[in-house]
C-alpha cells in the first residue's frame, strides 16, 4: 500500500490515461507506483522514458536488468 493515494482513471491527465491503458494491456492492472507517479506530469514523463529505455536495452541480460530495477528502487526508497 502506498503512502500517497494514486491517481484514478477518471482524474488522470491524457498522458497518464494512455500510460494506464498500455500497462493494463501488458500486465492486466496498473501498478500503484505508476498511479502515484502520475500526480506529476514531469516525473511521469521521466519514469515512462526510463521504462521505455530499459525495455529496449537489448544489450543487457535479464538478470542485470532486474538488478538495475532493484537498485533504482532502493536508491529512491521504494517500499516494495
Amino acid at each position: 500500500m502506498a503512502r500517497i493515494d494514486g491517481v484514478d482513471d477518471s482524474t488522470a491527465n491524457p498522458t497518464a490515461k494512455e500510460a494506464f491503458e498500455r500497462v493494463k494491456r501488458a500486465l492486466g492492472n496498473v501498478p500503484e507506483p505508476l498511479r502515484v507517479t502520475a500526480h506529476s506530469d514531469a516525473i511521469l514523463q521521466v519514469y515512462l522514458g526510463y521504462e521505455r529505455f530499459l525495455a529496449r536495452a537489448g544489450r543487457l541480460d535479464a538478470k542485470l536488468k532486474s538488478l538495475v530495477n532493484l537498485k533504482t528502487a532502493a536508491l529512491i526508497g521504494c517500499p516494495f
